[in-house]
């Protein structure tokens, strides 16, 4: 469902002509992200410990959910996204 999210809120801010790109980028950096997640899985517990491993993950989970918190008062409803003007 939050990948419904993420398509409607690019679609609804991003201008047409862009749509291509933004999604693209989106595409890209979700896969460079994906594949130093999983090296860092593998990597982390082999040299280190599963210990460490595990802060380090609940660490990088926190960072966004922290954000999400302190920015919450500025959020806009889905409705009311308008499209970024680019001049």
């Amino acid at each position: 469902m939050a990948f419904v999210v993420q398509v409607s809120v690019h679609q609804g801010i991003t201008p047409n002509n862009f749509l291509a790109r933004v999604k693209s980028a989106t595409y890209v950096i979700g896969g460079l992200s994906t594949m130093a997640g999983t090296f860092l899985a593998g990597a982390i517990p082999e040299f280190l410990s599963s210990r460490i491993a595990l802060a380090f993950g609940v660490f990088v989970l926190a960072i966004p959910a922290l954000y999400m918190l302190k920015f919450r008062k500025i959020s806009v409803k889905l409705s009311q996204i308008e499209t970024i003007n680019m001049k």
